[in-house]
């Protein structure tokens, strides 16, 4: 027979580095609710902290502000190089780097002082959302569909993109609008919303300038 109990479900690591970019790319301050897992987020913390991000644990908490200018840190660290002075990101099975926030580090990426180099091996078109991020500004060089190096720090420039139909991909030019002031319009975010059917509300409350344009954005 089945029997009671109680479970109490993990924070997302795709939703809490999200909003580790937001606060990198705006220099901004969150505080993450019940954020605090070890085994989900240190990992990611790892990696931000290289970046330049303060990441405070604060009880169940994460307290996540801006630490210093961003820019990797290799000194001292065990981050692959992909050739001298070029650090390389990309993905392991769990508990490795996580593939879904391979997006966002492009984001993060752009605003980081430095060459970085991204690849996405399990997708084969993966980094397909590099050309909108370069319309929008971005300095990027496209190796082949699963490899880019991306060298920052830019100020996005806005504009209108329709980013490809992948809810992760989406999300990376939803954040890098967000960066600067420029006014940018981002076509077909119902992928967006599948996922995230609060983001632009959430955001807001955060501090974000979001306007609807058509039905589409809630």
């Amino acid at each position: 027979d089945l029997k009671g109990s109680i479970f109490k479900p993990s924070p997302d690591f795709v939703d809490i580095a999200g909003y580790m970019v937001a606060v990198a790319v705006t220099d901004g301050r969150i505080v993450i609710k019940g954020a605090n897992v070890p085994k989900i987020v240190d990992g990611l913390i790892n990696w931000f902290e290289l970046f330049g991000l303060r990441v405070e644990r604060k009880r169940q908490d994460l307290v996540v502000s801006l630490a210093r200018p961003l820019k990797i840190n290799l000194k001292g660290s065990e981050i692959p190089l992909a050739a001298p002075g070029l650090p390389k990101l990309s993905p392991r099975p769990w508990p490795g780097f996580p593939v879904d926030v391979i997006p966002v580090m492009a984001t993060l990426a752009c605003k980081t002082k430095g060459r970085f180099l991204l690849q996405n091996w399990m997708y084969e078109s993966g980094l397909e959302f590099a050309r909108e991020l370069s319309s929008l500004g971005a300095d990027i060089y496209i190796s082949d569909p699963q490899r880019v190096i991306i060298h920052g720090p830019v100020t996005f420039k806005g504009g209108e993109v329709m980013p490809p139909q992948v809810i992760q991909a989406a999300k990376a030019i939803f954040l890098a609008a967000l960066a600067d002031e420029a006014e940018t319009t981002i076509h077909g975010v119902s992928i967006l919303q599948r996922r995230y059917p609060d983001i632009f509300r959430e955001y807001r409350k955060l501090g974000a300038k979001i306007e609807k344009v058509g039905r589409e954005i809630r």
